[in-house]
């Protein structure tokens, strides 16, 4: 049994393969890993011995190379993934209760992160594995692609943690698979199986786990190039994402089909 951030699930073994010709960071310490294969962009939580739990720098590390990604005009597509045997499993627990801890580091962190999700214009895909809870599960939600491992486990842990779910996830979560689902995922904060969440809409297709990433790389194949695409219309939608902090906030992201 793993424990991490308070959270424990068996998770399955996962090994995390560069393809050749794929560019990686070379800093492997690096909270998020950023891997180029021509116009495809690559993103690894990098946190494996805390399953990718996020503290407030991994916040901001994702929150620069989604920003950076969205950018770089010789980026058509990102993927989201974790590396070794979970995508994430949320926010990391033990380093908000270690003493000295800044926890309104984490919120100003925070923040920021789902305003990049919000805003990113760009067709986002996640491969998920292992654990994906909190935030693993939250910015799923913000996906206009998402293969999950069969075996994978999902999980909105709030009411059990007695804190209100985050970044709008019970407002989208019911608008993606329906409000009696949520509901019931939200109150119960039970666990989700890969097989469920495809089931329920939150995932494009569940898949053995050692399929689940090239499943993903496959998707960039079928879009037109870079220059036949058109961008994004502005958003006409707002919400607050923090205690301070305004964003635009849609439901429905229109540059891949709904999942």
């Amino acid at each position: 049994m793993s424990s991490v951030g308070g959270y424990g699930a068996w998770m399955p073994s996962n090994c995390l393969v560069w393809s050749e010709g794929e560019r990686m960071s070379t800093n492997t310490t690096e909270p998020v890993l950023v891997a180029d294969a021509g116009a495809v962009r690559t993103l690894t939580f990098n946190n494996p011995g805390r399953l990718n739990a996020f503290d407030a720098a991994g916040f901001r590390a994702l929150t620069k190379a989604l920003d950076d990604a969205a950018s770089d005009e010789a980026v058509a597509v990102v993927i989201v993934e974790g590396a070794g045997k979970a995508f994430s499993s949320g926010v990391d627990l033990r380093a908000l209760a270690e003493p000295g801890a800044d926890n309104a580091d984490f919120g100003h962190a925070f923040a920021p992160l789902i305003v990049a999700l919000v805003e990113f214009p760009k067709p986002l895909i996640a491969a998920v594995h292992g654990a994906a809870v909190g935030i693993g599960l939250t910015m799923l939600l913000y996906c206009d692609v998402v293969y999950v491992a069969e075996d994978a486990r999902l999980r909105a842990p709030f009411t059990s943690l007695g804190t209100a779910p985050e970044a709008a996830s019970s407002w989208l979560l019911p608008k993606v698979i329906g409000t009696q689902r949520a509901a019931e995922l939200i109150l119960s904060a039970r666990w989700l199986s890969g097989i469920e969440a495809a089931a329920y809409g939150l995932a494009t297709a569940a898949l053995p786990a050692d399929q689940v990433q090239a499943r993903a790389a496959r998707v960039p194949s079928r879009l037109p190039p870079t220059s036949d695409r058109q961008s994004l219309p502005p958003s006409d939608c707002s919400a607050t994402v923090g205690p301070t902090t305004p964003a635009p906030l849609c439901s429905v992201r229109t540059t891949l089909p709904e999942r």
